[in-house]
């Protein structure tokens, strides 16, 4: 009897922790996208900015071709479909995203070389010359998170982001040599939160290329990520979150170390904050 008392007991203490889903929304991983550009593919996802529009963000190197260093002019990019039943299915919708129009730029960068990050305008565009355009041509079925899932540098010391925070990176590392694609979720936790900037090495594991030497703040996380994943989203899982936090967005990865480096997503909202007052 005792036994049985106890064993309640724990499994009420447990009880919480076993029912609470520490899993991202399957109708949240529809803003997340396959980005395939002519020689490699990797991850974005999609916010939305009230007053400005909506924007993928992605890596730099996702955009840029690895023998002239230049960007693409376009990418395709492939969205989540969803059942009727709110259950991500597979992501085969293919659409063409100008980088470029013309002679007119669609990407905004952050200024920092070390800062692997780009917003890419989508939806209605109205160009400096007054044209319009839609990009992609059928925007308007895009699925977005909204800017304030975006975590800022107030959100970070608010949220206590540092090591053991639970977290889930969703990227596209589970490329298929077919129309259909899958989207792989890694759970983990926050390995490493530095309070300073930190040099890191990329080995780019081609003769061809030097090794990227990056110095930026970072979260470390205590994940594998693979090749596909860059510019996936970073999301904490905390249980009693009043809303969805995005906390980062991968770079790349050690796999001798089984960790992943991704940079703090304070840098997605000084760089949205840099093209509100360009805009106006």
């Amino acid at each position: 009897m005792k036994r049985i008392f106890f064993t309640i007991i724990i499994f009420c203490i447990l009880l919480p922790h076993l029912t609470y889903s520490l899993s991202l929304a399957q109708n949240n991983k529809r803003a997340i996208v396959l980005i395939i550009s002519p020689d490699k593919y990797g991850s974005g996802f999609l916010i939305s900015y009230q007053g400005i529009g909506l924007f993928i963000v992605t890596n730099k190197h996702v955009l840029t071709s690895d023998s002239s260093g230049q960007y693409y002019d376009s990418v395709f990019i492939c969205e989540n479909t969803i059942s009727e039943g709110d259950i991500i299915t597979e992501t085969n919708k293919l659409k063409a995203v100008h980088l470029k129009y013309n002679d007119f730029s669609l990407m905004t960068a952050h200024d920092d070389p070390d800062v692997d990050l780009v917003l890419i305008q989508v939806g209605n565009i109205t160009l400096p010359n007054g044209d319009t355009l839609s990009n992609p041509v059928n925007f308007d079925k895009l699925v977005a998170f909204n800017s304030k899932a975006v975590a800022n540098r107030q959100d970070f010391k608010r949220l206590n982001i540092i090591d053991g925070k639970d977290i889930q990176l969703v990227g596209f590392s589970f490329f298929q040599d077919s129309e259909v694609q899958y989207h792989i979720s890694r759970f983990g936790k926050i390995a490493l939160r530095p309070n300073h900037s930190l040099t890191i090495i990329f080995d780019n594991n081609r003769d061809s290329i030097p090794d990227d030497t990056v110095t930026s703040e970072w979260i470390i996380l205590d994940i594998t990520s693979r090749s596909g994943d860059s510019g996936g989203p970073v999301f904490l899982m905390e249980q009693g979150l009043e809303q969805l936090y995005l906390i980062g967005f991968v770079k790349g990865n050690n796999a001798d170390l089984q960790i992943c480096y991704a940079q703090p997503s304070y840098y997605i909202s000084d760089l949205l904050e840099k093209f509100l007052r360009h805009e106006k």
